[in-house]
């Protein structure tokens, strides 16, 4: 199977699966003309590679399944002969995930915390004064930082004595 037949057939580029074969996930024969040829097989494999890569993989921890590529990959990973280094890197892989969930969680549960009656979603009311403990300069202070205020040209510059003070202060 020509390169372009394989690219059509798992949904991909021809330039990804060149990328897989440098990587060393895929190997290919030669035509007499010089045309890589892969064996039907391959569909299999650049498929348990992408999906690999769509739950997070890197290329580097892909290699580490190299032996499994070829058949289908199980629902769950289960530690079996020969498979350490997979294992360490579906544990590394999953340790991972879990500190963006928590950090997902984190920003979820801060941004449905309750707010102050009459606060938008940002926690501010009225004209940009945010209700609650902050004060009027750390709203000035994120604005300075931020470039915000339609007075300072556009070019990061504070739009009003208090932000050009608070700003000041920050240099």
């Amino acid at each position: 199977m020509r390169i372009g037949a394989l690219a059509r057939a798992v949904g991909t580029t021809t330039r990804t699966l060149r990328y897989y074969e440098q990587e060393g996930l895929l190997t290919s024969a030669r035509t007499a003309a010089g045309y890589r040829d892969y064996a039907p097989a391959t569909v299999r494999r650049v498929r348990n590679v992408r999906e690999l890569l769509a739950l997070g993989f890197t290329i580097a921890d892909v290699r580490e399944f190299r032996p499994w590529l070829d058949q289908e990959l199980p629902p769950t990973f289960v530690a079996g002969p020969g498979c350490a280094a997979a294992m360490r890197v579906a544990e590394e892989r999953l340790a991972l995930i879990r500190q963006r969930l928590d950090t997902l969680t984190q920003l979820h549960d801060s941004l449905m915390a309750p707010r102050p009656s009459g606060a938008g979603p940002h926690g501010l009311t009225g004209r940009g004064r945010r209700s609650g403990p902050a004060t009027s300069a750390a709203v000035s202070a994120t604005a300075a930082r931020a470039g915000a205020g339609s007075r300072g040209g556009g070019r990061g510059r504070p739009s009003t004595p208090a932000r050009r003070a608070v700003a000041a202060r920050g240099r």
